[in-house]
């Protein structure tokens, strides 16, 4: 089974570049973008992810909001906030 990677960024350039960086080390996790918080939680819902690495501050549903009910959802997740 194939390990994935979400990545919750509004700024298309930062997730292009932490994408571009990720799969160039991480050659075995399959990655997967979100625009906002509310996309990502709609894919956190259907999936499970090995990390999910989320911007702090985006529309619709905050970075902050988005650990909380994830965790409520899914308590073994593993997130990493950037901001």
């Amino acid at each position: 089974m194939t390990q994935k990677i979400l990545i919750v960024e509004d700024e298309q350039a930062i997730s292009g570049v932490l994408h571009s960086i990720l799969t160039d080390e991480l050659k075995d996790y399959e990655f997967q973008i979100a625009q906002d918080g509310l996309e990502a939680y709609k894919l956190i819902e259907k999936e499970d992810f090995e990390l999910v690495i989320s911007d702090i501050k985006m529309p619709k549903l905050s970075g902050t909001e988005l650990l909380k009910q994830s965790l409520q959802l899914k308590p073994e997740s593993t997130f990493v906030m950037i901001s």
